[in-house]
C-alpha cells in the first residue's frame, strides 16, 4: 500500500514539474497570426511579434 502510494506520489510529482516546464516555453516569433501554431484549446494572437495564448474555456 505504501509503496503505491509513493509512486503516485512521484508520478504526480513528475508530471506536475514536466507540465510547469512545458507551458513555460519559449515564445514564438510571428508578423502575422498565421505564423501562430493552432490549437483547438488555445487562442493565439500575435502581439508584440510575439505569439501568445488564451485557453478556450467550456468547449
Amino acid at each position: 500500500m505504501s509503496k503505491t502510494i509513493m509512486f503516485l506520489y512521484a508520478m504526480t510529482l513528475f508530471l506536475f514539474l514536466l507540465h510547469i516546464e512545458k507551458s513555460s516555453g519559449v515564445l514564438i516569433d510571428c508578423k502575422t497570426v498565421k505564423d501562430c501554431p493552432t490549437s483547438y484549446t488555445k487562442i493565439y494572437r500575435c502581439e508584440d511579434n510575439k505569439c501568445r495564448f488564451s485557453f478556450v474555456i467550456g468547449l
